[in-house]
């Protein structure tokens, strides 16, 4: 489905969710408000925390959403490159912050269990796992995520099924409509939870 094969990953997930993030953006986070370990928990045992990590463009977290096998595209801009019969729903725009150069796009252990030397190494690979990383020019950005599923298919299921992350770049950090709440957005492209 997709030519450029470099902004695309195959993500399977073991849980209910993805997060996609810059690991140096947030292990800095991680120092500044002393949180180890269980960031998911820390999250929501305080939720200002989650909050403001969202809010200043720390990560940008998908769930509840069922473990399946997804396609993640990367795209520059706020124009979508998904056929348009196969869009689900587009996001309000949120805010990334990457000053490595690296995102991190992974099932949402990767906050359940931090390991920042881990994914601060992690290379792009064409392997279905459930963790990648695209490389992409250091800056601010506002991040739309398009939900996708093909509307006609053989089988057992549809098998171009994803999310598209609009990166648009920014001169500076999105101000988070106080309406927008990340744990509203049904992300569900295909199946059910």
């Amino acid at each position: 489905m997709f030519s450029d094969t470099k902004n695309l990953i195959e993500l399977t997930l073991n849980s209910v969710g993805f997060v996609f993030f810059d690991p140096d953006v947030l292990e800095n986070f991680v120092k500044k408000n002393n949180l180890s370990g269980d960031l998911f928990e820390s999250f929501q045992q305080q939720p200002e925390v989650g909050d403001e990590a969202i809010k200043a463009g720390v990560l940008i977290p998908v769930y509840s959403i069922p473990p399946l096998d997804y396609q993640i595209l990367l795209s520059e801009g706020h124009k979508p490159r998904i056929n348009e019969e196969w869009i689900k729903f587009i996001t309000p725009a949120l805010p990334l912050v990457s000053t490595s150069g690296k995102v991190v796009v992974s099932d949402i252990d990767a906050i359940m269990d931090w390991d920042y030397s881990f994914y601060r190494s992690l290379e792009h690979t064409k392997l279905k796992q459930p963790y990648n990383a695209f490389m992409i020019d250091p800056g601010i950005f506002s991040v739309k995520i398009v939900g996708f599923c093909e509307t006609k298919w053989t089988g057992s299921g549809p098998i171009n099924k994803g999310y598209e992350l609009l990166f648009d770049k920014t001169d500076t950090l999105l101000k988070v409509n106080e309406n927008v709440d990340s744990d509203s957005i049904n992300y569900i492209v295909y199946g059910e939870l």
